[in-house]
């Protein structure tokens, strides 16, 4: 299964929830922290993947490999997900076994969907507002119309237009920023 996803920034969060509450369906709030992994002998950063262990406020925990992205708009990658019952256990076991944790993300997320679409809004601990959208396919060959759909979504329902798209993931921007301090 691929996952068509583009992000974009947001400057007016509540005008944003606002109009996604006239159409969307709101599926529920969660905070969740990521921790994300380096493996030990590549380096994740170079070859585009990522291992994160998410904790949800609910007490869930899912492992998730998330494959190099295949190119073109938007973030299109293979990802596979697993629960898990314990975040303890796997964090310890990846570092057992040579991974190394880079980063720790915290988020407030909104969860909505409409026809096809899964809608995240989301407050990042020292990154700020963003708006996710984003859809499954098996065919590779439909990606970019999934993603021209969604950038013409975001645009026609939710006054957010193409200045506003953010190409590079939270771990990206989050190791970007602490580069810079």
């Amino acid at each position: 299964m691929l996952e068509v996803e583009v992000k974009f920034r947001v400057r007016d969060v509540k005008g944003l929830v606002n109009r996604l509450r006239g159409f969307a369906t709101h599926i529920g709030s969660n905070v969740e922290e990521d921790h994300y992994f380096n493996h030990p002998c590549r380096d994740f950063r170079s070859t585009d993947e990522a291992v994160r262990v998410r904790v949800y406020g609910s007490g869930r925990v899912t492992v998730t490999y998330k494959g190099p992205r295949l190119g073109g708009e938007g973030k299109v990658r293979v990802e596979y997900n697993v629960d898990v019952d314990s975040a303890d256990n796997v964090i310890n076991m990846l570092k057992a076994l040579g991974f190394r944790e880079v980063a720790v993300i915290r988020k407030e997320r909104d969860e909505y969907t409409y026809g096809n679409y899964t809608i995240y809004v989301d407050k990042v601990d020292r990154l700020g507002d963003f708006l996710e959208v984003e859809t499954l396919t098996n065919d590779q060959g439909i990606v970019g119309e999934l993603v021209k759909g969604i950038v013409n979504f975001t645009k026609r329902m939710l006054n957010i237009g193409e200045d506003a798209i953010e190409p590079k993931t939270y771990l990206e921007l989050i190791m970007s920023k602490v580069n810079q301090d």
